[in-house]
């Protein structure tokens, strides 16, 4: 039987009624409700914040759940207020494919897709790491994705030596500014995740492994990745960042053995879990927040299915935690995370966590993150790493 849907948008003025609100409507035989919740972009809006209204919508699901009405939440792209005006900035068949090298005719096991927007210094590097891989040369292919760069690294790519299958795509961007609210925290728009799109939609292999362009890998990692791929069809395999220094000036000699790199590097912070349980295989369900996108493999049928990243995250942060989350609700994979798959992350202060205006533009992320799907524990992810990140800065200026 089809069900009425009712469409509730959650204001400050219904805070304290929605459980009243729903039961109203459950008498009048509605079994659907979707919940809607506008974004706070100024002081007056009506629109509640995510932490006044998290609570409450979370009371209405238990209500809801117990009265057997059905919740649903959700909004379309349109409505999400941090977006370019102009959509065509996300539009992935504008890139252009400037390099096809193909060394081998045969099927790759692996392709490595690898965004870059002004980083050709640090790409080289992270280029380097899979040129040199104690793999097969013809079981991986490599692709990078432009993002519209302007430092000069088409021209750096154009000079490199690839020894394996290797596509170097170039996605114009166009001259658009950043909404004057927003200039806060952020200077540009971000496309990592439609970049990643972009090889995803162009990957021969079986797997694709995401890496950054300021991540080194060692000689080995793609040969650790296959040989969890080998034991089972559904698992997510991500390796363990260390952080490097803003001192560290990378060169072919100090990132060609990176072993001697673990003595000079500050280990991720761990939350969440004890580091005794990274090799568990938890299902990715109750993972989701670990599915982050430096030396992360994954079999593209998976990616495939869920429409790989959404263009709904355009600054810094959460784009990749988002497809986590839909891949840990629609499939039942199994989430390793091995701390003997070391890599190393260049420094760059937005990964450090170290500024407030970063800060602030992880906060729109996480924002932006609990408006699409209204999930309590999304809230509570969204406490413990923002207020955790905030106490870190607070802490470190009072020492």
């Amino acid at each position: 039987m089809n069900y009425p849907v009712k469409k509730i948008i959650v204001d400050k003025y219904k805070l304290g009624s929605l459980c009243l609100k729903v039961a109203k409507l459950g008498q009048s035989g509605v079994r659907q409700v979707k919940l809607v919740l506008p974004f706070k972009l100024e002081k007056n809006d009506s629109a509640p914040s995510v932490t006044r209204a998290a609570p409450e919508i979370a009371e209405v699901k238990k209500y809801a759940r117990s009265a057997g009405i059905k919740i649903s939440s959700g909004y379309s792209l349109a409505n999400n207020p941090y977006l370019p005006e102009d959509r065509d900035f996300l539009n992935i068949d504008k890139a252009e494919l400037k390099i096809d090298l193909q060394k081998f005719k045969s099927k790759p096991k692996f392709t490595v897709v690898i965004p870059v927007y002004n980083k050709k210094n640090s790409l080289k590097f992270a280029l380097s790491g899979f040129f040199n891989q104690n793999f097969a040369k013809s079981k991986y292919e490599v692709i990078v994705v432009d993002d519209g760069s302007e430092d000069g690294a088409p021209e750096m790519v154009k000079n490199i030596l690839p020894v394996c299958n290797f596509k170097y795509f170039y996605w114009p961007r166009k001259r658009i500014k950043v909404k004057q609210k927003q200039k806060r925290w952020s200077k540009f728009y971000n496309r990592a995740g439609p970049a990643r799109n972009i090889g995803i939609k162009h990957a021969q292999g079986d797997i694709v492994l995401f890496n950054d362009a300021d991540v080194l890998v060692d000689r080995n990692c793609l040969e650790k990745h296959k040989k969890y791929h080998d034991q089972r069809d559904n698992l997510v395999i991500r390796g363990f960042r260390n952080y490097l220094s803003e001192n560290f000036k990378p060169n072919y000699k100090n990132t060609r053995n990176l072993r001697s790199l673990t003595r000079i590097s500050c280990p991720e912070r761990v939350k969440w879990e004890k580091p005794e349980n990274f090799r568990d295989e938890k299902h990715l369900s109750d993972k989701w927040f670990r599915f982050v996108t430096a030396n992360l493999s994954i079999r593209r049928k998976y990616l495939e299915e869920v429409g790989g990243f959404d263009k709904d995250f355009v600054f810094w942060g959460f784009e990749d935690t988002d497809l986590g989350y839909r891949l840990g609700k629609k499939f039942n994979l199994g989430f390793i995370w091995d701390d003997r798959i070391k890599v190393y992350h260049l420094y760059h202060p937005r990964e450090a966590g170290d500024k407030l205006n970063d800060l602030f533009a992880f906060k729109i992320g996480a924002d932006i993150f609990y408006h699409k799907y209204l999930d309590e524990e999304i809230y509570n992810l969204y406490k413990d790493v923002i207020m955790g990140r905030l106490e870190d800065i607070i802490l470190e200026d009072y020492l």
